[in-house]
């Protein structure tokens, strides 16, 4: 029987002679105050369900139908006496009742999924008053329990032992339990797949009830610090803290979780340390770039983290993410080596960057304007270059989202983290350092009728941190491609000139002290040995492009790299080349 919406009826017909009926819905019967005697009648009655029955507050006596398996009381607000009921039922729905005392003497062994909470704000002492919950907890929680939801319960001041038999529990949802401080210790509950302790504020031990969960909320609780051993939780997909202001420090082994989505810590104001641990210092580059491409891309959110200095974080370098967010101050961070304002576009050398690696790496630091919006869409359009135009374009999209609304600032700093793919097939010419420099540009958009702009924004290769000495040490490193005016040095200063240069000025300054000009001589005979080296490679160079530019005239296509039409159109000297 089907009576969902009637919200003018007040009274049910006699139900005696409806014998074989399974399923009564009487949802948003808003007038309905009480239900029939009959209804004890109805033997066969799988579910019951008077959802938002909001002026009921009888029920029959006797109401103990063995056959009944589903019963929903949800946003019954008058209702204060617990129901009596088969303990054969396996899902019963109390929230947002107002019951004021709980059986002494229940047990639901076939119980699945619990849920129970307070309604009106009037009743707060009642409930004070009320007797812990906690052993009535226990006489519920039955092994075949897979979900219990428990919401604004000040009786609940510990969750009892015996939770460690609820071996198929998926779901554990507790909200607004404000003196919850105590949990149980020492369980792995293998089931678990959702946590959630959110608003209860005097919480502050991290739980330890299962390293098989996805999903942990831990919104505006007392917990001060995200241990270290949360790279246990390998499953882990969805981490929160927001608001949690008495929360300091975090550690995330990021490369160990590998399933992290998001990691949201707004609004957390004692928060001064961040550690995020990535991949292995002693990781070779190429090893670190192609363990990047299965590393989680993880949200981070630090909006609201004021004392939380963006630099320390950032200079992490080793962490893989897909975007940050910290409070917008009034510049991009120095951390950036490239800045510019509003929609300009940056053009980076690439002189001393090796194209050869897998991945071309780099972040994007944007100010932002702040909004309520749910996303706010990003765009980084790449486009290397070299002298004879040859070009390579590659764009990427961030669809940053709005995890937590209530901001302080007119700007949010969004941090990217960028990876292009350097394979033949995308990039032809990076194989062999034949871009020289990239241009790049950061858009915003959104969906809404809001405007967005960025204030100013920038750019931090992860490769400036090296120094030319150090490319010097190497002899298999590869030199950037030299236009036709370097062939003839025609007043370029060529990059073995440069390094001259570089070489005998650092040498300039010690001619006074003899072991200095010992020291001075030592590196004009290494200079001597390197700039052979880069002859040879820029003879090589120049060679091989002088034939790839022949073949490309004459149509041959059958040398290494041109094996296709799709890496057979490049621009050279502003012409299309098929």
């Amino acid at each position: 029987m089907d009576l969902h919406g009637s919200s003018n009826l007040k009274a049910i017909p006699d139900l005696s002679m409806a014998t074989n009926l399974e399923i009564l819905n009487l949802e948003l019967c808003q007038s309905l105050v009480k239900l029939p005697s009959s209804i004890r009648n109805l033997n066969k009655l799988l579910n019951l369900d008077m959802l938002g029955c909001e002026s009921l507050a009888i029920l029959p006596t006797g109401f103990n139908l063995k056959s009944l398996d589903r019963l929903n009381f949800k946003q019954c607000s008058k209702l204060k006496t617990f129901p009596k009921f088969s303990t054969n039922i396996s899902v019963l729905n109390l929230f947002g009742t107002n019951i004021e005392e709980y059986p002494s003497h229940l047990h639901l062994e076939n119980l699945v999924e619990f849920s129970i909470s307070k309604e009106e704000e009037s009743n707060m002492k009642q409930w004070e008053r009320a007797k812990p919950l906690t052993p009535f907890l226990a006489m519920m929680l039955s092994p075949t329990l897979t979900r219990l939801y428990l919401e604004n319960i000040p009786s609940l001041v510990e969750l009892p032992s015996s939770f460690q038999n609820l071996i198929q529990l998926k779901n554990l949802t507790i909200i607004d339990c404000m003196n919850l401080e105590t949990l149980p210790t020492g369980i792995n509950l293998q089931s678990l797949d959702s946590l959630s302790f959110k608003g209860c504020s005097r919480l502050r031990s991290f739980p330890e009830i299962s390293t098989n969960i996805s999903r942990l909320c831990l919104d505006r609780t007392w917990i001060e610090e995200v241990p270290w051993w949360i790279e246990k939780f390998s499953n882990l997909t969805n981490l929160g803290l927001r608001g949690c202001r008495r929360l300091k420090c975090v550690s995330l082994h990021i490369s160990k979780l590998k399933h992290l989505e998001d990691a949201l810590f707004p609004a957390c104001g004692a928060l001064t340390r961040v550690e995020l641990s990535g991949y292995s210092s002693g990781m070779k580059a190429d090893n670190i770039d192609t363990a990047s491409s299965s590393l989680p891309q993880v949200e981070l959110d630090f909006r609201d983290c004021f004392n939380l200095d963006p630099e320390t974080v950032l200079h992490q370098e080793s962490i893989i993410f897909k975007y940050m967010l910290f409070p917008g101050k009034e510049e991009v961070p120095s951390y950036f080596t490239y800045r510019t304002t509003g929609v300009s576009s940056l053009t980076i050398p690439l002189l001393h960057v090796p194209l050869s690696q897998p991945f071309f790496r780099f972040r994007v630091g944007a100010l932002v304007t702040n909004s309520r919006d749910k996303f706010v869409e990003l765009e980084v359009k790449c486009e290397f270059k070299d002298r004879f135009g040859n070009n390579f374009d590659y764009d990427i999209y961030f669809k940053v989202y709005n995890h937590y609304y209530p901001l302080e600032d007119d700007y949010i700093l969004a941090i990217l983290d960028c990876r292009i793919p350097l394979n033949e097939e995308n990039a032809p010419l990076a194989q062999r350092n034949y871009y020289d420099h990239v241009e790049i540009n950061v858009h915003i958009s959104s969906r809404s009728w809001r405007s967005f702009e960025i204030k100013e924004w920038g750019i931090r290769l992860l490769e400036d941190s090296s120094s030319v000495k150090n490319r010097l040490g190497n002899p298999n490193s590869t030199l950037p491609h030299v236009s036709e005016a370097e062939e003839g040095n025609m007043g370029y200063n060529t990059p073995v000139q440069g390094l001259v240069n570089e070489i005998e000025h650092s040498g300039e300054s010690g001619d006074n002290n003899v072991e200095t000009e010992r020291s001075t001589k030592r590196i004009r005979v290494t200079l001597i040995e390197h700039i052979t080296i880069h002859l040879s490679i820029l003879f090589v160079s120049m060679t091989t492009e002088f034939f790839c530019r022949e073949d490309l005239r004459k149509g041959e296509t059958s040398r290494p790299g041109f094996d296709s039409p799709s890496k057979r159109k490049l621009y050279l000297f502003g012409k299309s080349v098929s």
